[in-house]
């Protein structure tokens, strides 16, 4: 029988909200294709607001590739004809987040973003499993809820890790100890709620690596670069109470082609809780949210603050690190059982 650790959860966004696949999806926007050549059309030379790119906007006049669209201190590099990236985060209860999601599909790039709630903040250790309060919340095994990209890795995920921005507090083996078990995680679909079944994602520990995640800091703001091919999870400060910031790539034919991961190196992320715990969060717990996102899902919404996908974290809990209903159906719809 596996075990649910049984301690409250949420986790903060910066997650990417799009119309999306499974239960609870968005509904479409309309596409604005009617794009001149005029300057306004193309936006001038610096960045683009996303709230400009929400219904559509045709790249007949102007190729729009490798150009910044912003949303709050989130940005992300408009990728080639085809292709799409999106940008979720995880932070503390006192950071509403931002969400953000470019495609360049059929001539024409659409942005989503969404601020995050905190309707969910009320979670506290120890109220997971014995109530289903958290806003109204069900408990995790009962919540069927998920929502996910659509995009699903269709080889094995190979993944190294930047073991140099380690923090000096912990060891790198200790580190990606923990990241290890919160990708397994979600790929096997860890929960203690009986259900048959793993997910047929794949991945892959290639080692310690020399490169960085593909996420730049400047001017207070996360951005989320150009593709690089490479899956890179490493350390480097955040802007606000971020403690975790994931990007991620995926090509014409709908399958994920990159994903970069950084981790904030305050001393408020742990492998191991104190005894009177305060304002700590567990790396493993944080890892396996982020990885939910680099295997395709995204934050259920408000009302799911027990699931692990949910978009707020509170402090000391170990929740995440097994799945709920909602989480293990969204891993089954994209990946399949074996």
């Amino acid at each position: 029988m596996k075990v649910r650790n049984q301690v409250g959860v949420t986790l903060c966004a910066l997650s990417v909200l799009i119309p999306l696949a499974g239960e609870g999806a968005t509904a479409s926007r309309p596409v604005d294709t009617a794009a001149k050549g005029s300057a306004s059309s193309c936006f001038g030379r610096g960045p683009i607001n996303a709230a400009e790119l929400r219904f559509g906007v045709s790249t007949s006049a102007c190729s729009l590739v490798g150009r910044v669209v912003v949303s709050g201190d989130v940005s992300v590099v408009i990728p080639s004809a085809g292709g799409g990236v999106a940008a979720d985060g995880v932070g503390t209860t006192a950071t509403p987040g931002t969400s953000l999601r470019v495609t360049n599909v059929g001539g024409v790039v659409t942005a989503t973003s969404e601020s995050s709630s905190l309707a969910d903040t009320a979670a506290r250790p120890g109220v997971r499993v014995r109530t289903a309060a958290l806003g109204g919340s069900p408990p995790a095994c009962q919540d069927g809820a998920f929502k996910q990209e659509g995009h699903a890795w269709k080889t094995t995920l190979k993944w190294g890790y930047h073991s140099a921005s380690t923090p000096g507090r912990m060891t790198a083996r200790g580190a990606v100890t923990a990241i290890r078990r919160g990708i397994e995680n979600i790929r096997d679909g860890q929960d203690n709620c009986g259900l048959a079944g793993q997910p047929r994602a794949s991945s892959d520990y290639v080692g310690s690596t020399a490169a960085k995640p593909n996420i730049v800091v400047k001017d207070g703001s996360v951005r989320c670069g150009s593709r690089n091919s490479r899956n890179t999870v490493g350390w480097g400060s955040l802007p606000g109470n971020l403690l975790g910031w994931t990007c991620y790539w995926w090509n014409a034919r709908q399958n994920m082609v990159e994903a970069d991961m950084r981790l904030d190196p305050s001393r408020r992320t742990v492998l191991s809780y104190p005894a009177n715990c305060s304002s700590k969060f567990d790396l493993q717990s944080l890892a396996t949210h982020e990885w939910g996102h680099v295997f395709g899902l995204s934050h259920p919404g408000s009302g799911h603050a027990n699931l692990t996908m949910t978009h707020l974290l509170p402090p000391c809990s170990k929740a995440p690190r097994t799945l709920g209903l909602g989480d293990w159906r969204g891993m089954r719809k994209l990946y399949g059982l074996r």
